[in-house]
């Protein structure tokens, strides 16, 4: 994992947890990443109710162009379009306003995940 050797120097343990529903089991097939949000933050609540160990962080890695129209701040995100960055920020702080658990760090993926596949750990 890209974070052992900086968790390792700051004296930090993890575990981690790959939660990922495979929605062609049941059925449906979504294609280029989208998921209807009512769904996925109710995913999100179960996992914070499941473990509430206050030491235990959530997160995500949701790709901003395939975010589904119901993400919260999408619409008031649009005047931010020519700024990716802060609007990355804004829908961030909405999606953790819409949590509301300290322990959920929210994450949306400005760039295309498999630039990342192709580049070195060293660089990132």
């Amino acid at each position: 994992m890209l974070l052992t050797p900086q968790c390792q120097l700051q004296h930090y343990s993890y575990s981690q947890r790959i939660n990922y529903q495979n929605l062609s089991l049941l059925g449906k097939v979504h294609r280029s990443g989208g998921r209807y949000y009512a769904p996925m933050k109710n995913d999100i609540l179960r996992s914070l109710r499941e473990d509430s160990n206050p030491n235990v962080f959530f997160t995500t890695m949701i790709d901003l162009y395939a975010i589904h129209p119901d993400f919260p701040g999408l619409a008031e995100s649009e005047s931010l379009r020519q700024n990716p960055i802060e609007r990355v920020e804004f829908l961030e702080q909405c999606f953790a306003e819409d949590i509301s658990d300290y322990r959920f760090i929210p994450y949306i993926q400005l760039h295309e995940y498999d630039a990342y596949l192709f580049a070195g750990s060293n660089v990132l």
